[in-house]
């Protein structure tokens, strides 16, 4: 794929690299979004942020892989999902998470506008400490606060 170039939404220098069974890599820096997308050419029916608890949360690609991607080739659904460390100050980590991966889609829209657009339904999906740091983040910011753009469809 090609490169991601800075469109002042993004950390300059990101890069989309093939990764295995579908996914792709988007490469800000020191973090790492992974983007399941489905098998159709037809733009996705909706967008999952995905956050993995906290052990496994830190490899996604691995952890979560095979429902990950089951999800998105039986729902017709596009999966961002970031690999992140886990620490005491949860607030601060939900805020963390939850910037890279609006930041993610934000990406994926100024890269793919048909595919991407700001009314593909969005949903928040997490496991364990993933789902805490959604409700965290939901509760102290709005939606708009983060990414700039309509509320979520659902958490």
């Amino acid at each position: 794929l090609d490169p991601i170039t800075d469109t002042g939404n993004t950390t300059p220098n990101n890069d989309v690299k093939s990764g295995k069974m579908g996914q792709n890599q988007i490469d800000a820096e020191e973090e790492f979004v992974y983007l399941y997308e489905p098998s159709t050419s037809t733009p996705p029916s909706f967008v999952i942020l995905f956050l993995g608890g906290a052990g496994l949360g830190q490899f996604p690609h691995i952890s979560y892989s095979e429902m990950l991607t089951r999800i998105s080739h039986k729902l017709n659904a596009s999966i961002l999902t970031a690999p992140y460390k886990t620490g005491l100050d949860h607030y601060e980590l939900s805020k963390e998470t939850g910037v890279v991966l609006h930041r993610a889609l934000a990406q994926c829209r100024d890269r793919e506008p048909e595919r991407y657009t700001t009314s593909t339904p969005k949903f928040l999906l997490g496991h364990s400490l993933g789902s805490k740091l959604w409700t965290i983040s939901t509760a102290a910011m709005s939606d708009s606060d983060i990414s700039g753009d309509s509320e979520l469809a659902g958490v």
